[in-house]
C-alpha cells in the first residue's frame, strides 16, 4: 500500500461552507476509492510565495492518506481541475520517506533520538506528524526531551 500526502490550498475568499463542503467532497473521494486517511490537518489561511490564479494567499489543507489504487493521483488532479474553489494542489508519494524516517528515529537508544532531531533541525511539528502516522509512542518521549 502507497502513503501519500497531499496539500490542497483554497480560495481564501470563499464562504466557510463551501470551504468545508470542498474538504468533505476531496475527503469522500478518498474514501470512495478505498483509500485509508491517515491524518488531516487544517493549516488554516497563508500567504503564498506568489499569485496563484489572481490571489495573495489561500487556506491550506494537508491529507496523509494510503491507496493500492495507482490512478488515485490522477483522480484527484481531475477533481482539481473542475473544483473553482481548489487553486493549487500537491501529491507526494512518502513511504519510503517515512520508513527511513522511522528506522532512523526509532533505532538506537530513546534519549539519542532528541539529539539525532536537533542535529537535524527537526521541526516539532515534524515529531507530531510522524507520532499522529505511526500511532506509536516513539514520539512521546521526543516530544518531553525536544
Amino acid at each position: 500500500m502507497a502513503t501519500y500526502e497531499s496539500i490542497f490550498i483554497l480560495n481564501a475568499q470563499i464562504e466557510d461552507e463551501l470551504e468545508e463542503k470542498v474538504v468533505s467532497e476531496i475527503r469522500a473521494l478518498l474514501e470512495k476509492n478505498k483509500c485509508n486517511i491517515k491524518l488531516e490537518l487544517k493549516w488554516g489561511k497563508r500567504p503564498l510565495a506568489y499569485l496563484v490564479k489572481k490571489q495573495k494567499e489561500g487556506n491550506f489543507y494537508y491529507f496523509v492518506w494510503e491507496s493500492k489504487n495507482g490512478n488515485i493521483v490522477d483522480i484527484l488532479q481531475g477533481k482539481v481541475k473542475v473544483t473553482d474553489p481548489i487553486i493549487r494542489a500537491f501529491h507526494i508519494r512518502i513511504d519510503e520517506e517515512l520508513r527511513l524516517l522511522k528506522k532512523r528515529y526509532t533505532s538506537g537508544k530513546e534519549t539519542n533520538i532528541a539529539g539525532v532531531l536537533r542535529r537535524d533541525g527537526a521541526e516539532k511539528e515534524d515529531i507530531d506528524v510522524l507520532e499522529l502516522i505511526y500511532h506509536e509512542p516513539t514520539a512521546i518521549y521526543l516530544r518531553e526531551e525536544y
